[in-house]
C-alpha cells in the first residue's frame, strides 16, 4: 500500500472515526514537501460537526497514533500532522501500481473524436484530436471506466459537393495515382482555385447536393465511389496514429432525422418560429446564451440540427454508446458556444440532462500561420509523420548497423513519441505551434529524452545482471526519497489529468521524474557499488521508475524502446 492508497486509507479510517459520510473528501496537504509526511487541515471538518478544529485534531491524533504505519503525529494549529513510517512507506510505495476506482465510482464513458470530412485527408488539427482522444480514453480506461469511442463520419455537405462536381467535370472515370484521400483533396482544393474564372460552380455544387439529397442515383454513385476512397486513406492514417473506434456512425444515415427531432419541438412549444422570417429557434436566454436557429426558413438544416439527431441516435439502444454515464466531445475551441447550444437544448428536448461534456482545445498553428483547406494550406498529416519519420532517421540512424526492419521499427515509436509528446505536453487549453525540428531534439522537454532515459534505465539494469529486490534496512538518502516520493504521486497525478481531461498533467510529470532519476544516475555510479544491499537497492529504484515511466508513456499512446 503505497502513498496514494495510504491516503485512501486513512480518508476511510478519518471519515470512522468522525462519523461522516462516506462522500465526504478530505485534502491532505504535504508540508515542506518532506518524504512521508502529510498534514491533514481539520478546520475543514469544524463546520460540519460544529466542534473547534483543535479538538478535532486531537480526536484524530489518539486513533491515528494507533495505525502500524504511522510513526508520529502532531497538532500544529489547526493541523494535525503525520510522519509515516519511512520503511513501510518505500516498500510499499515502490511495490504499488496505479490504483484503480472502486466499482462504484465507475462509469461508462463515450468519447467522440477525430470525425473527419470526406472531401480530404487527415491534416496537422486531426493529429491533436486524436492524441488528446486516445490519451484521454487510456487514462479513464486505467482508471477502471468502460469507455466507448465514436465518430461522425461527415460524408455529406456542401464540402463534399464541390468534389463531386470537378470529378465529374474534369476527372470523370479516373482511379486514384496517389493516396486516395489525398486524390479527394485535391479535387476540393481544384474547386476553390477554379471558382474565381467559374463562379457558376458554387450554385452547380448546390443543385448536385440536392439531386444527391433526393437520391438521384447517378449522384449517388459517384458521392459513394469518392467516400470509400477518402474513408480507405484516412483508415491508413489512423492505422499509423494507432487510433481506431468502437463505433462509425455516418452524418448521410442521420441529417434527416434532425429536422423531424426541430419540427417535433416546435409542435411540443419547446422551439419558437420567427414571426416574419419564418426559421425556427430555440430560445436560449434562459441559459445566458445567445438563440439558436435550428431550421433556415427554407427548411434546410444547419449543423447543429444533425449534431442533435446525432445526440438522440448515441442514446438510444441502436448505439454502442447507449447507458453512457459522459458523453465526451473533444473539438477545437471555436465549437465551444455551438456545444454550449447543444447541451442547453438538449435539457429542453429532455433529451439528457446532464453528463454531457465538451473539451475544446486550442487550435495548431504553423510558424507561417493558420490553416485553410480552401487555399491549399493545410498541412495534411501524413506528409507531416513522414517528415518527421525522415529526420529522426536522419539524426538517430545515420550510420548503423541495426537491420533495415530494426531502423524503420525504432523511427517510428520514436517520431510517434516526438509529435505524441509535444501536443500533449502542452495543455489542451492552449495553442500550439508546431516545431519539428524541437519536437526530435534529444534534449529538453520532448518524447525522445523521457524514451532515453527509460532506455538509459534499461541498459544499467540488463548489464547489472542481477534481477534487483529491496532490503528495508538499508538507509536512503534525501534524493532517494524525493525520487520515491515522486512514484508515489503518479496514480494522483493520473487522477487529475482524468478529473480535467488534460493528459498535459501526465506529460510534465514523466519529464520530472526523467529529470530526477537521470540526475540520479549520474551522481551515483550504481554498477560500482560495493554493497550488493544497496545496489540491490539502487537498482530496484530504477526498476520501479521504469515502470512508472512505461505506464505514463503507454497512457500518451507511446511505447517505450529498451536501446535507442
Amino acid at each position: 500500500m503505497g502513498l496514494y492508497r495510504i491516503k485512501d486509507d486513512l480518508a476511510i479510517q478519518i471519515r470512522t472515526i468522525l462519523d461522516i459520510d462516506n462522500q465526504f473528501v478530505i485534502e491532505f496537504e504535504y508540508p515542506n514537501s518532506q518524504f512521508g509526511d502529510l498534514a491533514i487541515p481539520c478546520f475543514a471538518f469544524a463546520k460540519i460537526l460544529k466542534r473547534s478544529p483543535q479538538e478535532i485534531a486531537y480526536q484524530l491524533k489518539l486513533a491515528l497514533e494507533q495505525v502500524d504505519y504511522i510513526q508520529e503525529v502532531n497538532i500544529v494549529g489547526a493541523y494535525l500532522n503525520l510522519r509515516l513510517k519511512t520503511s513501510y512507506l518505500v516498500w510499499n510505495t515502490l511495490l504499488d501500481t496505479p490504483a484503480q476506482l472502486s466499482e462504484e465510482q465507475r462509469k461508462k464513458i463515450t468519447l467522440e473524436f477525430a470525425s473527419p470530412n470526406t472531401n480530404k485527408p487527415l491534416h496537422l488539427g486531426h493529429i491533436r484530436n486524436i492524441a488528446i482522444g486516445e490519451a484521454i480514453y487510456n487514462i479513464l480506461q486505467s482508471q477502471g471506466h468502460q469507455v466507448i469511442k465514436t465518430e461522425i463520419i461527415n460524408d455529406r455537405g456542401i464540402a463534399v459537393a464541390k468534389m463531386m462536381l470537378i470529378y465529374d467535370k474534369f476527372h470523370k472515370d479516373e482511379v486514384p495515382n496517389v493516396k486516395s484521400d489525398h486524390y479527394a483533396g485535391d479535387l476540393y482544393i481544384e474547386f476553390e482555385n477554379k471558382l474565381e474564372e467559374n463562379p457558376e460552380f458554387i450554385d452547380e455544387a448546390q443543385e448536385i447536393l440536392s439531386k444527391w439529397e433526393n437520391g438521384d442515383k447517378y449522384w449517388y454513385d459517384i458521392w459513394l465511389k469518392l467516400r470509400n476512397w477518402v474513408i480507405e486513406g484516412q483508415q491508413q492514417t489512423y492505422k499509423k496514429l494507432g487510433t481506431s473506434f468502437d463505433e462509425h456512425i455516418y452524418e448521410s444515415d442521420i441529417y434527416k432525422q434532425g429536422k423531424e427531432i426541430v419540427l417535433n419541438g416546435l409542435d411540443r412549444g419547446v422551439f419558437k418560429q420567427h414571426s416574419t422570417d419564418n426559421y425556427i429557434y430555440a430560445d436560449l436566454e434562459e441559459y445566458n446564451l445567445p438563440n439558436k436557429i435550428l431550421l433556415r426558413s427554407q427548411g434546410t438544416a444547419l449543423y447543429i440540427t444533425q449534431d442533435l439527431a446525432l445526440l438522440k441516435y448515441r442514446l438510444s439502444e441502436k448505439s454502442q454508446c447507449y447507458n453512457s454515464d459522459n458523453l465526451i466531445y473533444i473539438t477545437d475551441f471555436s465549437q465551444n458556444l455551438q456545444f454550449q447550444q447543444i447541451f442547453a437544448i438538449a435539457k429542453q428536448l429532455g433529451i439528457k440532462q446532464e453528463g454531457l461534456y465538451h473539451i475544446g482545445y486550442g487550435l495548431f498553428r504553423l510558424p507561417e500561420g493558420k490553416m485553410s483547406s480552401r487555399k491549399g494550406t493545410i498541412v495534411n498529416a501524413d506528409p507531416l509523420i513522414q517528415e518527421i519519420e525522415d529526420k529522426v532517421q536522419e539524426i538517430y540512424f545515420k550510420d548503423t548497423r541495426l537491420e533495415q526492419s530494426e531502423i524503420e521499427k525504432r523511427v517510428q515509436i520514436i517520431a510517434k513519441a516526438s509529435y505524441m509528446y509535444y501536443i500533449l505536453s502542452i495543455s489542451t487549453k492552449k495553442d500550439i505551434v508546431f516545431d519539428i525540428n524541437s519536437s526530435i531534439s534529444l534534449t529538453g522537454k520532448t518524447g525522445p529524452y523521457i524514451l532515453y532515459t527509460y532506455a538509459r534505465i534499461q541498459s544499467i539494469l540488463n548489464k547489472s545482471g542481477i534481477t534487483p529486490k529491496y532490503f528495508e534496512d538499508q538507509d536512503l538518502n534525501p534524493v532517494e526519497k524525493n525520487i520515491i516520493l515522486k512514484l508515489a504521486k503518479f496514480s494522483e497525478i493520473r487522477d487529475q489529468a482524468a478529473k480535467e481531461y488534460d493528459p498535459a498533467f501526465i506529460a510534465h510529470y514523466l519529464y520530472e521524474l526523467a529529470e530526477m532519476i537521470n540526475s540520479y544516475y549520474h551522481s551515483n555510479p550504481i554498477l560500482k557499488e560495493s554493497n550488493l544491499e544497496s545496489k540491490n537497492n539502487k537498482l530496484y529504484l530504477l526498476e520501479r521508475v521504469n515502470l512508472i515511466i512505461k505506464t505514463g508513456l503507454a497512457l500518451l499512446s507511446i511505447q517505450t524502446l529498451d536501446e535507442m
